[in-house]
């Protein structure tokens, strides 16, 4: 019979954990031992252990991912949507690790953290995608680059939304700093649209190195933190190395487009930027939104020109009568004088 050990403190005896040196000396009985059949084994000393669920109202994902981060080297994201200001919940996890030499392709890089955008779209679009859906097209460069525009517009988009605070100011600089220093690094999922959500973290323990999290946790402050989510960690490292070669596959894909370099700009542009602003900038601004209802008004009504050309020439026609009738009246009181 084949057992799998998990090298994690959650077993209960009597409300306290067990110590390591009571779980080594439990392995090394099991080693040691040779089970002919079912009835040799003592099943009141052997205890099942299932994956932990992380359902963000028993056990929180961020806290689960924060602690796994904390005895880690690097990790790797995937992610259907990313929330700019949702980094936060892990950004300093992510400060912290050392990171690790990765072969990409044929070359190799020094990497703390990559993240995996998929793209996901809209109920809307997906079923319009569907519909229209042709097994023998081929992405090319340009729709390429037209979905990496659409994907910059989307993170704009997310920094117009709420009201902005010290935290997510804060979050955002750290985020556009550690793009900078390359801790971390950002792809762009283009082959087809990618649904998953996986969190892997990697470090030197030599009988768990690899920690998987698979779920449906996006990487926000609702996916990580809020109700109505649901995932498991994998510490069977068959399973947890199989995860990783699936990332690898993807982030090497072809399509798979770095876009660091947009975000940083993103963020560097918006209201975290990390510098003052000249006081005519802030008085532009106010002066834009509060013409925001002349400015309306001039692109959604127009005077049709037909219209405006006739009432222009009737009212010339009534300023060159009225014109002409003032030039009559002068001329007739020099007379009478």
């Amino acid at each position: 019979m084949t057992f799998c050990l998990i090298d994690r403190l959650r077993e209960k005896e009597n409300g306290k954990n067990i110590s390591r040196d009571q779980k080594n000396t439990f392995v090394a009985e099991l080693k040691n031992t040779n089970f002919t059949n079912h009835s040799d084994m003592n099943y009141s000393n052997i205890k099942v252990i299932m994956p932990r669920i992380y359902d963000n109202i028993e056990y929180q994902l961020t806290s689960g991912l924060n602690d796994t981060l904390a005895l880690s080297k690097r990790s790797d994201f995937c992610v259907g949507y990313f929330n700019l200001r949702g980094w936060k919940e892990v950004s300093d996890k992510i400060d912290s690790l050392s990171g690790g030499v990765i072969v990409e392709g044929k070359d190799e890089f020094h990497r703390i953290c990559r993240l995996l955008v998929g793209m996901q779209k809209l109920p809307v679009e997906i079923l319009r995608d569907y519909f229209k859906a042709d097994d023998d097209h081929i992405l090319d460069q340009n729709e390429a680059v037209k979905l990496k525009k659409k994907l910059a517009q989307e993170f704009k988009d997310q920094l117009t939304i709420g009201t902005p605070t010290d935290a997510d100011e804060q979050a955002l600089r750290k985020l556009s700093q550690q793009l900078k220093d390359k801790k971390v690094v950002v792809k762009l999922h283009l082959k087809h649209p990618l649904h998953a959500k996986l969190y892997l973290a990697f470090s030197d323990d030599k009988r768990v190195p690899v920690v998987g999290f698979l779920g449906s946790s996006n990487l926000t402050l609702a996916g990580l933190a809020k109700q109505g989510e649901l995932n498991v960690d994998v510490m069977d490292q068959d399973a947890a190395n199989k995860l990783a070669q699936w990332f690898d596959d993807r982030w090497n894909d072809r399509w798979c487009i770095d876009i660091s370099k947009e975000l940083i700009e993103i963020i560097d542009n918006s209201w975290a930027a990390d510098r003052l602003l000249p006081p005519y900038f802030i008085y532009l601004k106010m002066a834009y939104h509060l013409s925001q209802e002349a400015r309306a008004g001039l692109s959604e009504f127009k005077i049709p020109v037909v219209v405006f050309r006739k009432e222009l020439l009737q009212r010339e026609y009534c300023l060159n009568l009225i014109h002409f009738i003032l030039c009559i009246q002068k001329i007739l009181l020099i007379k009478l004088i």
